[in-house]
């Protein structure tokens, strides 16, 4: 993600959905932003603070897993501070993660705990 092979205006869109923080939200609009022609646009999907105030554990957590977390405000500002001119930005609503993402695992944990039972690593 961070030697792509394009050229300088070369791209109408990047779509990076769940995957900028591989090398970082600040870096990936900067570097990338070169690659869009006049006109062009780029989608991302972040990690983000809905609010200014985390409880301490969930902030924690974060902070040591993905420094640059930050509001979507924030995140916004860095993309115009880019060059970038924002359209939109949302929230993927809770379903998205719960039935779609969290619970599908469970049955998917199981099942690869049942096939290495004494493995410690799975």
């Amino acid at each position: 993600m961070d030697i792509l092979p394009f050229q300088q205006d070369e791209l109408d869109l990047i779509w990076s959905e769940g995957a900028i923080y591989n090398i970082g939200f600040e870096r990936g609009i900067n570097e990338w932003y070169k690659f869009l022609k006049k006109g062009g646009f780029i989608a991302v999907t972040e990690a983000s603070w809905f609010t200014k105030n985390q409880p301490d554990e969930i902030r924690d957590f974060w902070e040591k897993a993905y420094p640059e977390i930050d509001t979507i405000s924030q995140k916004v500002k860095k993309m115009e501070e880019a060059g970038y001119v924002p359209i939109a930005t949302f929230i993927l609503p809770e379903e998205c993660w719960t039935k779609h993402f969290y619970f599908p695992q469970i049955n998917a944990q199981e099942v690869f705990l049942k096939k290495y039972p004494d493995n410690k690593t799975a």
